[in-house]
């Protein structure tokens, strides 16, 4: 009988120690805060942070200009200074390139752009860009000049020139160094000293006497006109193209032409912009082409 009772305390103490555990962890989950409702979910979170493929497919481009585009009045970069000497090569550009977009460089390409049928806004943008250097571009009205009929003994030993690319070339004429350049037509030549350029080549005429041969060859007056030619660089001879209108400040002691010219070889494009030139390109194709018997 007496094992009765201590069954009981057993059950007792046990249901006691239950109950107070139970107690201990109701107690303990009413002291945590409770959750926000508004706060959002790992899921709403990661849709918040990633953005949506439209938003992705939407994103512009890159433009292939150094400058943004397009550029107007107050603007200034390697781009207007590159699109004023392209309107000076053009005819309509009368001053020395600057960099800055003025008044005087709006009314050039309102100009151009009426002349080449183009969107009349004033401004340097994509399509102003591409037409500027496209093979169909439009010059502005210039003088004609009677290309000379004199052609030198035996200056030439070929009828064309490598099409080597310009980046082959580049480092086979050092700065300061001479090299000949013959007109491809009329056969006149001139010794032509490096002064600069990185994509294509910048020179001027040796001294004051080579300069009067380079101004024969377009009648004896500086030129927009661009001819093709012949580079001899030791002896490798390169179809090339050069325009007769100096630009610039000369640093040739002797070079009284005020300037100098440009020269573009295979895969030369315009300083500051990634483009070549339509009319180069077809004078550097006519040079590397084998005269017809």
């Amino acid at each position: 009988m007496r094992k009765v009772p201590k069954i009981l305390l057993c059950i007792v103490a046990a249901l006691m120690i239950v109950l107070g555990f139970l107690l201990f962890r109701s107690c303990n989950q009413d002291s945590q805060p409770s959750a926000s409702p508004s706060a959002p979910s790992v899921s709403n979170v990661s849709a918040a942070v990633t953005p949506s493929a439209s938003l992705e497919s939407s994103t512009p481009e890159a433009s292939p200009w150094e400058d943004e585009m397009p550029m107007m009045v107050g603007g200034r970069g390697t781009t207007v200074g590159a699109v004023q000497d392209r309107l000076r090569a053009l005819g309509y550009f009368r001053y020395k390139a600057s960099g800055y977009f003025v008044s005087m460089t709006q009314q050039s390409i309102l100009s151009f752009q009426k002349k080449n049928s183009l969107t009349q806004d004033g401004l340097i943008g994509e399509e102003t860009l591409q037409a500027l250097y496209s093979a169909g571009v439009q010059r502005n009205a210039i003088v004609e000049v009677k290309t000379p009929e004199e052609k030198p003994s035996t200056v030439r030993p070929r009828e064309y020139g490598e099409t080597t690319p310009w980046s082959e070339i580049s480092p086979m004429i050092a700065a300061n160094q001479q090299f000949l350049i013959i007109d491809f037509s009329s056969q006149l030549y001139f010794n032509a000293v490096r002064v600069g350029g990185t994509n294509h080549l910048e020179f001027e005429p040796a001294n004051a006497e080579e300069g009067q041969k380079l101004l024969k060859i377009f009648g004896g007056q500086t030129s927009y006109e661009k001819r093709a030619c012949i580079v001899q660089v030791g002896d490798r001879y390169f179809a090339a193209s050069f325009c007769g209108m100096p630009h610039g400040t000369a640093t040739v002691a002797d070079n009284t032409l005020g300037g100098q010219f440009c020269l573009y070889f295979t895969g030369s494009t315009a300083e500051g912009l990634p483009i070549q030139d339509a009319e180069h390109n077809a004078n550097i194709v006519k040079a590397s082409t084998p005269a017809q018997e």
